[in-house]
């Protein structure tokens, strides 16, 4: 117990959502220009579930008639606002992101590590922390023996959520990612599917629960209810996953070894990041080396390494779009529900 305390004894280090208006938060810099975002309305706060003993339709939720679609409109207007955060971020800032989880990778954590693990197994039970107190005892004897196991949990799982959300604001600021291809997530079904988390799946595009939906989809009971494309596409997604990461982070492999930080030099490229971002303050010099994420005519022209960082990155966000797509019309399907036969996902 003495080890449980001690990892949750600051919730804000952990970065763990406790509520639905909670959830909606991003790690991403807020801007002095932006307003606080109105509270998201959340028809699942009071919506019974429908009472069923007959399997799948125990998870779909009633909704009264002019309630529909509601939930989807304003968590829609939240993966815009979301879209828009990212596309608001300077290059250089996520240049130095990038740095900054090279280095902490490199010089933290335990690199012998499988890259999914922390999401793999930490990712459900902090879904079980949003939905009851944290002192559940039917919760503390779990997490007290896997931290005894792995006593880097909570930390490996905040970085992979860090990178995650790096990868999204890549996506969106390459222009990669956008809400078009996307819009499977705005079908008013998904409302009555009762174990899809809507609210994650509005904090923005790339995102840990597609990820770590794409492990489960190959054990009980999602394997015995789903086809075996899907449960290819989930396989291919994590192999991709793990490629790119081992791209980015290699990118910085070298340079995080000779120095701690780029900030003061970006700053200096882009007084924005320190005015705004609170970087530290610029500095010309000493010029330091970094993966720069910069897209521009040489980039294309002579293949460096950020052009071929952007198509891995290309070709992870088509598999993770297929299978997300996909897996959301066979959810709608097994559950019976109708939806426009538009929104079948097909590469573009």
């Amino acid at each position: 117990m003495n080890t449980l305390n001690d990892e949750l004894s600051d919730r804000s280090e952990l970065d763990l959502p406790y509520s639905n208006s909670e959830a909606m938060i991003t790690e991403k810099p807020l801007q002095p220009t932006q307003s606080t975002s109105s509270r998201v309305f959340s028809t699942v706060n009071f919506i019974p579930r429908l009472r069923s003993y007959s399997g799948t339709s125990s998870h779909l939720l009633e909704i009264p008639h002019n309630m529909k679609g509601k939930r989807i409109s304003d968590l829609t207007a939240s993966l815009e606002k979301s879209i828009n955060d990212s596309l608001a971020l300077p290059i250089e800032y996520l240049e130095s992101t990038l740095f900054d989880l090279c280095r902490e990778y490199f010089l933290k954590l335990d690199t012998s590590k499988p890259v999914m693990g922390a999401l793999s197994t930490m990712h459900p039970i902090v879904k079980l922390l949003e939905v009851d107190d944290i002192n559940s005892s039917k919760w503390t004897d779990l997490l007290d023996r896997y931290l005894a196991y792995n006593k880097d949990a909570f930390k490996d799982y905040k970085f992979i959520k860090k990178f995650i959300q790096f990868l999204n604001d890549l996506s969106i600021s390459w222009d990669i990612s956008n809400i078009y291809n996307y819009r499977h997530r705005l079908m008013q079904e998904l409302e009555y599917i009762g174990f899809i988390d809507l609210n994650s799946f509005f904090n923005g595009i790339i995102i840990p629960e597609v990820i770590w939906l794409s492990v489960t989809v190959n054990s009980y009971p999602l394997q015995d209810i789903l086809n075996n494309e899907i449960k290819t596409l989930a396989l291919l997604l994590q192999c991709k996953f793990i490629e790119i990461f081992k791209s980015f982070m290699a990118s910085n492999s070298e340079f995080v070894k000779t120095q701690e930080s780029i900030q003061p030099y970006v700053a200096y490229l882009n007084p924005q990041l320190h005015t705004v971002y609170s970087f530290l303050k610029p500095a010309k010099s000493p010029r330091p080396e970094y993966q720069k994420l910069c897209m521009n005519f040489s980039s294309t022209f002579l293949r460096k390494k950020s052009f071929r960082l952007k198509q891995e990155l290309e070709d992870f966000e088509l598999i993770y779009r297929c299978f997300e797509g996909s897996l959301i019309t066979s959810f709608c399907d097994v559950l019976g529900l109708k939806r426009p036969s538009s929104y079948k996902m097909s590469p573009e």
